[in-house]
């Protein structure tokens, strides 16, 4: 997460930045999908079915707008 946040705002690169951000969220929803609870750490936050779903819906929302949104330079 924080390569593409850094990516977004030292190398001005709004799409992979963003594209990068999403994908940590995916990655996070996988490793919380099938690590066993004493081993995920910060993942843990409630129960395995909602943290999956809320890092995928992360995932999902920040890809979207990502794609979504046309920035153009110098704007």
């Amino acid at each position: 997460m924080g390569a593409g946040l850094a990516w977004l705002v030292v190398g001005d690169r709004v799409l992979d930045g963003g594209l990068l951000v999403a994908a940590s969220f995916a990655l996070a929803a996988v490793l919380r999908a099938v690590l066993p609870d004493d081993q995920v750490g910060g993942l843990h936050v409630r129960g395995r079915r909602r943290d999956v779903i809320m890092h995928a819906g992360l995932a999902a929302a920040v890809a979207l707008a990502v794609v979504l949104v046309h920035l153009r330079e110098g704007t």
